[in-house]
């Protein structure tokens, strides 16, 4: 999978913010196609954004746009974190601990599983092998900070599909997903969260960098299988 820069200003427990969304995919034939996959992040994720002062989100914004139930739980398990007061030095941990072009590989992985998945495609290196579909996927923001949910990060992403030979988008979603950070083995497995793995702000700051990237990444993979949800939902629709 090829990193890009673009040059421009589980069960899953998460909170969806809004989104836009094409879906041309009963119009084309992916069976068995070759892809090229792109990822890369637009001029303002360069960097994460730390912000605590600021809630990014809350159970009732969960609940109006239909999130899961079970985001309840958590939110009472770790409380209601509406602010929370991070160190001048903890804040730098996360800056320094976080690489956003990581986070847009894992965000485009979960599109290729999907793909691969249900349409059965080949995955090919570059446009140099003359590949009939590009998948690209941008990381246009990423911020860690506090939600009902506890410590969050709000990862805004699009992806799209696009056939090479007319340039038409045949796909593509552009959402901005709340996604609690958890505890994390590094492993990126969704199927092992568990309430008490949510991270409580008092927490980050005796987290190692290591171990606050694992967590971030892991989430990041989660909010790439909110995106390929959607896309998986409208795969169905053309069967």
């Amino acid at each position: 999978m090829k990193k890009i820069i673009i040059p421009f200003a589980s069960v899953l427990i998460f909170l969806f913010t809004g989104c836009g969304h094409t879906n041309e995919l009963a119009n084309y034939d992916l069976q068995s196609k070759t892809f090229h996959f792109e990822d890369g992040v637009a001029g303002g994720a360069q960097q994460v954004q730390v912000d605590f002062t600021t809630p990014l989100g809350t159970k009732k914004s969960l609940f109006q746009s239909g999130g899961f139930s079970a985001a309840l739980d958590v939110a009472e398990a770790v409380g209601s974190v509406v602010s929370a007061v991070v160190s001048s030095e903890t804040a730098e941990k996360l800056v320094n601990s976080v690489d956003p072009a990581q986070m847009a590989y894992y965000v485009s992985e979960g599109i290729e599983r999907t793909l691969t998945r249900f349409y059965d495609i080949k995955s090919v290196e570059s446009q140099d092998e003359a590949p009939m579909f590009i998948v690209e996927t941008v990381l246009t923001k990423c911020k860690l900070g506090s939600s009902d949910l506890g410590v969050s990060i709000l990862v805004e992403a699009t992806s799209r599909i696009i056939d090479r030979k007319t340039a038409k988008i045949v796909w593509e979603y552009e959402g901005t997903n709340i996604v609690p950070i958890r505890k994390s083995t590094g492993s990126f497995d969704r199927t092992t969260n568990t309430v008490a793995s949510v991270i409580g702000a008092a927490q980050l700051a005796t987290l190692s960098e290591e171990e606050i990237q694992n967590s971030v990444y892991d989430a990041a993979a989660g909010a790439g299988a909110l995106i390929a949800e959607v896309l998986r939902e409208d795969i169905s629709k053309t069967r």
